[in-house]
């Protein structure tokens, strides 16, 4: 093997995949011409290259992770179908429950709790003796410091 058959074996794969310049190119057939084992290399290069059979035995071990995938696709669409339904009844529950208890009739939880301050006031009212005859603390001390 001589010098050119070093320099046409780097060359080769380039001129294989097409990005040699066209005087690497020329360089190489004149040489391959009259050279048959650089001939024979740049054949093998160019062949195909053939896909062991233990990569098609691998494609098919994936196949349960294909199907593990789609039905953890269709479990997460069914979860957040369910978060959305809850969502939404809740905030409409919510609503209704305002509206009824709030800003309701009669019956709400509004007007209860009016009658309940009312009834309150009235109370502490009655309760309070504004006349001074009663003996209060406020109304005693005062009337005592005029005397």
């Amino acid at each position: 093997m001589n010098r050119d058959c070093d320099i046409v074996k780097d060359l080769l794969p380039l001129c294989v995949d097409q990005v040699a310049s066209k005087a690497s190119v020329d360089f190489v057939n004149d040489h391959i011409k009259n050279c048959e084992k650089c001939n024979k290399i740049m054949e093998d290069m160019k062949s195909t290259v053939e896909i062991p059979d233990t990569y098609n035995n691998h494609m098919n071990d994936i196949g349960p992770f294909i199907i593990l995938k789609k039905q953890l696709s269709k479990i997460l669409l069914r979860t957040a179908v369910v978060c959305v339904i809850i969502i939404i009844g809740t905030i409409l529950l919510g609503a209704l429950i305002v509206n009824t208890l709030v800003l309701g009739d009669d019956n709400s939880l509004k007007s209860a709790a009016n009658d309940i301050m009312e009834e309150g006031t009235k109370a502490i009212m009655d309760s309070i003796d504004f006349s001074g005859s009663g003996g209060g603390s406020g109304s005693g001390g005062a009337s005592g410091g005029q005397e």
